[in-house]
């Protein structure tokens, strides 16, 4: 206890971390507004992006080469210098990119307010159904929103740490892979800099929170700090997180098994009795999924599941030509070499890079790839460090390319979205998904909440914006909260869901205005037969990224 007490007064480090933390949270808390949608206009938000990126440009090459000179001249203090370098060159990416709020944040958010307001874990009032990928997530935001704070802000603010805390750790576990502070500030750079990382860690989604725990645990193997009880109680925090934790917690309950016992190891049987625990606390979260909700898995599960193995590798190969081909070859590369080392390493990268050919990718472009970051980083820092032992003298040219590298291909994403409004593939996503919906969704919802009476139901199939600020119960073509519609998707039962959505006394109806006019929903295809007869429109909205909508309301109301 002695030695414990005399550790933390020789560095408080730790101690300064929590208080620091809540004045980070404060700070961004209070000074967001000012910069997000919708209060300032897509034009404005624009001109603020434009003078941003004056200031990032140079910093972003300042930062790089004082990194590089503290790595190579101050040994000393370049973990100290590397961090802070490393900290404000993300702070300037996620100001670009967070004054953007998804479509799919604002489930969560109607989640976290119904539970704030003692209703339960739903969507619709009375209707227990989990149409969130992260049950953890959607529990924070609703203490958060509990406490009294704007549950919007606290998601992006918490997002914005939670990254800036995997940068950190990112860089403190190629550290200890490499031993070289070079080789872990380039590691941590890309992080710092990726484009899809920067436009995800504000937008409000669980991604960030997934993304450190992935993280964390990498720096814990890593790190030599992974004991049977660190990995319980990692792999049950993963559990809440999202699902694609089982796989992680699998695989390295499997390499303790097989480690267990040699010199420094725990003994087998504590592995067992940990994992034991672990996988009984699994099996409780699927019990409860099974009785409160009536599924043992999230309904998102079965309303994304239409896409095939061909979409699937489409997936990897479009989100490699964004994360860059050499990168992905070299981290590829370096997750081989490391292989026999640390098999835990490629043996979870293939059992993910699987789950997404399997599932089909993901609808939310290039999201779940970003999944495949820490593992690809963790590569990249081990071909670097290779890279010395056969070949000193090319090391640091190597590093310096991709610095180089990393930082155009940032900074030539973000001048593209200051003239692209119809692409949404990569880093484009969020920023542009977020200007059509505040642009179209936000204010239908806006409409529906002044005008709609008790009893009145919203048929959509973007749920997420018109749902929340509409404030009345909503059917989902997309199947995220209405499960059966989910499992007619699963099936691939097209007739089934047009069958579903003809049988429901909705009020309102949100549709897609396509060019040639035609009113479609999502999985529902065109409902003109439904909304020609009985529904007459209301408005519709049209948004400079091309997303068009259209508000129809029941004929005599």
């Amino acid at each position: 206890m002695r030695s414990d007490i005399r550790s933390i007064r020789a560095n408080p480090s730790p101690l300064l971390w929590a208080p620091a933390l809540c004045l980070c949270f404060a700070a961004g808390y209070h000074l967001l507004p000012g910069i997000m949608l919708p209060v300032k206009s897509f034009l404005g938000v624009r001109s603020f992006q434009g003078q941003l990126l004056d200031i990032i440009i140079p910093a972003t090459a300042l930062a790089s080469l004082a990194g590089l000179a503290a790595a190579l001249y101050k040994p000393q203090i370049s973990r100290q210098v590397s961090m802070a370098l490393l900290a404000g060159i993300f702070a300037l990416g996620l100001c670009y990119y967070i004054p953007f709020t998804n479509d799919d944040s604002f489930i969560f958010f109607r989640y976290a307010g119904n539970i704030a307001s003692g209703k339960g874990i739903v969507f619709n009032e009375g209707q227990r159904v989990e149409g969130v990928t992260s049950l953890g997530w959607t529990l924070i935001l609703s203490g958060l929103a509990r406490a009294g704070l704007d549950v919007m802000l606290s998601a992006k603010v918490l997002g914005g740490l939670l990254s800036l805390a995997s940068i950190l750790l990112m860089y403190k576990g190629t550290l200890a892979i490499s031993q070289s502070p070079l080789v872990a500030f380039a590691s941590a750079f890309a992080l710092a800099v990726n484009q899809l990382f920067q436009s995800w860690s504000g937008s409000g989604m669980d991604v960030a929170l997934f993304f450190f725990w992935e993280t964390l645990v990498l720096y814990t193997m890593f790190s030599g700090k992974a004991g049977p009880k660190r990995i319980a109680a990692l792999s049950m925090a993963g559990f809440l997180v999202r699902p694609e934790a089982f796989f992680v917690s699998a695989v390295l309950w499997a390499y303790l098994f097989l480690t267990a016992g040699r010199e420094g190891n725990a003994s087998r049987k504590e592995v067992i009795a940990q994992a034991a625990l672990t996988a009984g606390f699994g099996l409780c979260l699927f019990m409860f999924r099974k009785i409160y909700f009536g599924s043992f898995l999230p309904t998102t599960y079965y309303a994304k599941s239409y896409l095939g193995l061909s979409d699937g590798i489409a997936y990897l190969a479009v989100s490699s030509r964004v994360l860059g081909i050499s990168f992905v070859a070299v981290s590829l590369a370096g997750i081989a070499l490391y292989a026999r080392r640390a098999p835990y390493l490629p043996a979870v990268f293939l059992l993910y890079a699987a789950y997404l050919v399997r599932v089909g990718g993901d609808v939310l472009s290039q999201r779940f790839a970003l999944f495949l970051v820490p593992f690809l980083i963790a590569g990249f820092s081990v071909s670097m460090h290779q890279l010395k032992r056969l070949w000193p003298r090319a090391q640091l040219v190597v590093i310096c390319l991709f610095l180089a590298y990393f930082s155009v291909q940032n900074i030539g994403y973000m001048r593209q979205l200051q003239g692209n409004y119809f692409d949404q593939r990569g880093s484009f996503y969020v920023p542009l998904n977020a200007t059509g919906t505040f642009e179209t969704d936000y204010l239908a919802g806006r409409m529906i909440h002044r005008e709609a009476v008790e009893g009145d139901v919203l048929l959509t199939d973007n749920i997420g914006a018109s749902g929340y600020y509409g404030g009345i119960p909503v059917v989902d073509t997309s199947g995220l909260v209405t499960p059966e519609i989910a499992m007619s998707i699963h099936a691939n039962d097209a007739d089934a869901i047009r069958d579903y959505i003809a049988g429901i006394d909705a009020r309102w109806i949100l549709v897609n205005k396509a060019g040639n006019g035609v009113d479609g929903l999502d999985m529902a295809g065109d409902v003109s037969y439904i909304v020609d007869h009985n529904y007459e429109p209301v408005r519709t909205w049209i948004s400079k990224t091309g997303y068009a909508r259209t508000l129809y309301r029941r004929s005599g109301n």
